[in-house]
């Protein structure tokens, strides 16, 4: 315990007491024993910690949380480690936490329990005398787990393990465990262990070489992770050669089970200290032998799997997910984050991605009624960020692997997704993204310009998006028609115009654009290849906080003359200074 402090109590003080700084910390008490200096303090509002200082040069933290009585029992149960995730201990871990959350978590519930429509295909797991295969549901229902992982990259000597239009039946029949790539078997051995008759892996249960199919079942595949009970996952894992299973690290923080009651002087003090009297319990609580909190839980945000842009909506629609992990399990789901160096609840508030968990409440209608479609709005922008900013390895797949998250989120946006983009109230806005570095963008042909999909680069909505920087936004052109042809389900391809009606000038030279007292001041050009010379612009939205008042134009380039047809070549922010030919009320089309 006393080695993991000084193991980690530099990126301890750095992550948590150094960003933080002391002065956001409530210190409750400090109590002097001997040589030792303990300090009672509260970082958050789900664990307190004590803080032991021993001269210079010692300084750990030790985090306290009350752990109810089974949470004890299942997760403070043995003495030193064990040496695999793939333990009887970790099973029984993973167990209570499915039945905690099916038990109590109303939130979770509401979405996922009991028996759920089971998707078109999944894989029987089987046991030990019957070895998996594939089973056509045929709308049946029952309780299935899925899997998020990497596929990795194929190679010349081998393929990805893969159901295709010529090895169906043989699958259908029997796939031998051994046969299958590592990390697809050990998916199947956790969903035996715990219980589960189906799993759902995507590379087996669709026929990759049935284009119809492939495109019918990515489109709604948002349902296939919502269904599954729960969905299991990984962040050691880049391949699906890599398996779930680690061995345990020599040394790794893990809860330890002894009582420590809080003294009365601080308990009193911390009454006494706020407004809002914290919840200090009088029994026994549970010492956890957790220096950095972020140890114990950050690894389960930021694996490979993190980095792949189609496992965001897996992420976004499950449920619950179990991950594994090199040293320990963590835990996910709507009412609980924990692991097995943390096994107590912790707040979303006191966890670093509370970000990413209020946009999966968005994608998933938690709270929406309490939200305006502007806050929903907000959420699907960091989900295109996020989206965006993951690697993809086949640029047609650049809307597809989204398509689903758009579907989901189509009652609380009140419109339609339809190439990245939200036609009705929300369109202007949807129009208003950027790329953060232009410079290794490039165009994608299959979208049209006014998509982010047409563009294979990170984008954000920075110039629409933040309005506390830019003061409020209004829409300020008319959108006259949008039209849009779909090629299939999956919008793997995407053509289509958009008539606006608005503001539109042209612009001076881009060398002058961006200097001190340049006319666009930020803009951002959407790829290095694009033509910027002629540049036109057409104003959407307008900002209140300067004088004169400054518009987020859309920065066009002309395609045709007659029909005043234009393609987008990026975007800034500027008022009507150094622009010439300048037209009000002009209607022209966006391709």
């Amino acid at each position: 315990m006393i080695a993991d402090g000084i193991d980690k109590q530099e990126s301890y003080q750095r992550r948590w007491l150094g960003e933080k700084g002391d002065t956001e910390i409530e210190k409750f008490n400090t109590e002097v024993v001997g040589a030792v200096t303990l300090e009672l303090i509260r970082p958050g509002s789900s664990f307190y910690m004590v803080r032991i200082l021993m001269g210079s040069s010692l300084n750990f933290v030790l985090h306290l949380t009350h752990l109810d009585e089974d949470t004890i029992l299942n997760t403070c149960h043995y003495n030193g480690r064990t040496t695999e995730t793939s333990s009887p201990e970790a099973f029984k871990l993973a167990k209570h936490w499915l039945d905690k959350c099916e038990g109590s978590h109303t939130t979770c519930k509401k979405f996922c329990s009991g028996e759920m429509p089971l998707p078109t295909r999944v894989i029987d797991v089987g046991d030990k005398t019957r070895a998996p295969f594939l089973f056509r549901s045929q709308g049946m229902k029952g309780r299935y787990c899925a899997l998020s992982y990497c596929w990795g990259k194929a190679t010349a000597n081998s393929d990805f393990y893969k159901t295709t239009k010529a090895n169906l039946l043989s699958h259908e029949n029997a796939m031998p465990l051994h046969e299958l790539p590592a990390t697809l078997r050990d998916a199947i051995v956790v969903a035996r262990d715990l219980g589960f008759q189906y799993i759902w892996i995507d590379a087996i249960c669709i026929v990759q070489d049935d284009g119809v199919e492939w495109a019918h079942e990515v489109a709604n595949m948002q349902h296939v992770y919502a269904g599954a009970f729960f969905t299991i996952s990984t962040v050691a894992s880049s391949s699906s050669d890599d398996g779930l299973f680690r061995l345990r690290e020599t040394r790794n923080s893990t809860a330890v089970c002894l009582t420590y009651r809080i003294p009365k002087a601080f308990r009193e003090y911390a009454w006494q200290a706020g407004s809002t009297p914290p919840q200090i319990p009088d029994s026994p609580m549970y010492l956890v032998a957790c220096p950095n909190i972020l140890s114990a839980m950050e690894p389960s945000m930021y694996g490979p799997v993190h980095q792949r842009a189609w496992t965001l909506q897996e992420q976004m629609m499950s449920t619950r997910i179990l991950y594994y992990g090199r040293g320990m399990l963590w835990w996910e789901c709507f009412d609980l984050y924990a692991s097995e160096g943390y096994p107590g609840p912790l707040h979303l508030s006191d966890y670093a991605p509370w970000e990413r968990s209020e946009t999966k409440n968005a994608v998933r209608g938690v709270l929406t009624d309490r939200w305006g479609d502007a806050d929903v709005f907000k959420h699907w922008q960091q989900l295109v960020y996020d989206y965006t900013g993951r690697t993809m390895t086949e640029r047609r797949d650049r809307l597809t692997a989204i398509v689903g998250l758009g579907h989901a989120m189509e009652p609380f946006m009140k419109s339609k997704f339809v190439a990245g983009v939200w036609p009705g109230d929300r369109l202007l806005e949807s129009l208003c993204w950027e790329v953060r570095v232009y410079e290794h963008s490039m165009r994608n042909p299959q979208f049209p310009s006014w998509s982010w999909a047409s563009v294979t680069a990170f984008v954000l909505y920075d110039l629409a998006g933040h309005q506390k920087a830019y003061g409020a936004m209004r829409c300020i052109a008319d959108v006259v028609s949008f039209d849009a042809n779909i090629s299939d389900e999956a919008q793997a391809a995407v053509t289509g115009s958009i008539t606006l009606k608005g503001t539109v000038g042209r612009l001076a030279k881009p060398a002058e654009w961006n200097t001190d007292e340049g006319i666009l001041d930020p803009y951002r050009q959407d790829c290095m290849a694009d033509p910027i010379d002629q540049c036109w612009y057409i104003d959407v939205l307008e900002s209140n906080m300067w004088t004169p008042t400054r518009f987020v134009r859309l920065l066009l380039h002309q395609v045709n003359i007659e029909t005043k047809t234009f393609r987008r070549i990026g975007i800034g922010l500027g008022d009507s200074e150094g622009c010439s030919e300048i037209i009000e009320n002009e209607v022209i089309v966006l391709i």
